[in-house]
């Protein structure tokens, strides 16, 4: 079944909200035994059925993912996405995953917000 922009759009929506992180540096850090073992990885090109891709945007230090058209040379401005999976050394069933841009510093997180 093909999907349009709005169904994606929809979707993504309701899994995804955009929030300011806002964090500390400190000159001292130190680090405790991992839960977590790292699994391994996989990369992954997303298009939708109009084949367009995802490109990231940075201006001022914002950073934002666009889906669009892109031919010749822009071809190579398509974000890949890496996906790691880890074990986690707990009572849940659940498998942690982060999924970060290929390349880059940054990545995409969820928040639960309710119940929801």
């Amino acid at each position: 079944t093909l999907f349009q922009d709005n169904d994606l759009l929809e979707l993504l929506s309701t899994v995804f909200m955009e929030d300011e992180i806002r964090f500390q540096t400190f000159e001292t850090t130190s680090m405790a035994e991992s839960v977590h073992r790292y699994l391994g990885s996989r990369q992954f090109r997303i298009t939708d059925s109009a084949n367009k891709c995802l490109v990231l945007q940075e201006f001022s230090g914002q950073a934002q993912l666009l889906a669009l058209h892109l031919q010749g040379a822009n071809n190579q401005r398509h974000v890949k996405l890496n996906m790691a999976s880890y074990t986690f050394n707990g009572t849940t069933r659940k498998q942690p995953v982060t999924l970060g841009i290929v390349g880059r510093n940054l990545y995409l997180s969820c928040v639960k917000i309710g119940r929801a």
